[in-house]
């Protein structure tokens, strides 16, 4: 569990869950050209504040990156998390992986994204590129107003929470099982399935793994 709660000068963020997992510490994508700011604005709880990402473009910027002491090994998990942003396109929030970030490769993972137009997007994918479920909301979520995301694994289906509401169920996947030891917030490096889409522009808090 990362709060991204850390004060402004901060350059990791660490992990509350009482597990030991490493703290997130930031590594480039492309070129690294952007910003991860702890202690921007307010959080969505409205106690202390929360991480500002601003980055170049999807892939060329900064993302934070924890290895996981003990791997999430189950058929059934959920990832979530907090973010504000005012601008569409690809952008990932958050990933959860199998494999190490400096293994670029395609790799079983979950995931929540914006998508294009705007949209909260989340998925897994069973190691294939082109194979990714994917559940996405009817309408923009880039309106800069704080949003909670969750993606619930269960077995071979994946539903997709947005502001507490189900928003759909993919059961297009075909690996149920999981053995993730990267977490990735403002980004995905190392997953070739997602590479390239760091975030540009927003804010992400309560990043979780469960």
């Amino acid at each position: 569990y990362y709060p991204l709660d850390e004060p402004a000068g901060s350059t990791s963020a660490g992990d509350r869950s009482g597990r030991l997992n490493a703290s997130a510490e930031p590594v480039d994508q492309g070129a690294g050209s952007g910003a991860l700011d702890f202690g921007s604005g307010v959080s969505p709880d409205g106690v202390g504040g929360a991480l500002a990402v601003t980055n170049t473009s999807s892939g060329n910027g900064k993302a934070l990156v924890s290895a996981l002491t003990q791997r999430v090994t189950s058929s059934a998990f959920t990832v979530e998390a907090w973010v504000a942003t005012p601008t569409a396109g690809s952008q990932t929030i958050m990933s959860l992986s199998e494999r190490p970030y400096t293994v670029s490769t395609a790799t079983v993972s979950a995931f929540l994204l914006i998508g294009p137009s705007g949209v909260a997007s989340g998925g897994f994918t069973d190691g294939a590129i082109s194979t990714i479920g994917l559940v996405s909301s009817a309408g923009s979520i880039a309106d800069s107003a704080w949003h909670h995301l969750a993606l619930v694994k269960s077995g071979t289906a994946t539903d997709l929470f947005l502001d507490g509401a189900s928003v759909g169920t993919d059961t297009s996947i075909i690996s149920s099982n999981l053995n993730a030891e990267t977490v990735g917030i403002a980004g995905a490096p190392g997953n070739a399935n997602l590479d390239g889409l760091v975030m540009t522009d927003g804010q992400i808090a309560h990043v979780a793994v469960y």
